[in-house]
């Protein structure tokens, strides 16, 4: 029974680090989005998906 109730642990030291590793990835994403430009093709694409958006809001 030792064996089986160590598989359970592990499954949730599992998760805890997939957590831990989505959390560091979205801080890192959010750090390298917030300091560095937005490139010119981001920017129009940006801009037809909020263009977009609205004229569905406006209608």
């Amino acid at each position: 029974m030792y064996f089986f109730s160590r598989i359970g642990y592990q499954d949730q030291v599992f998760q805890d680090a997939t957590a831990m590793t989505t959390l560091l990835t979205l801080l890192i994403g959010m750090f390298i989005g917030w300091n560095l430009p937005q490139p010119d093709w981001a920017r129009a694409i940006q801009d037809k998906v909020v263009s977009l958006f609205q004229s569905l809001i406006n209608k």
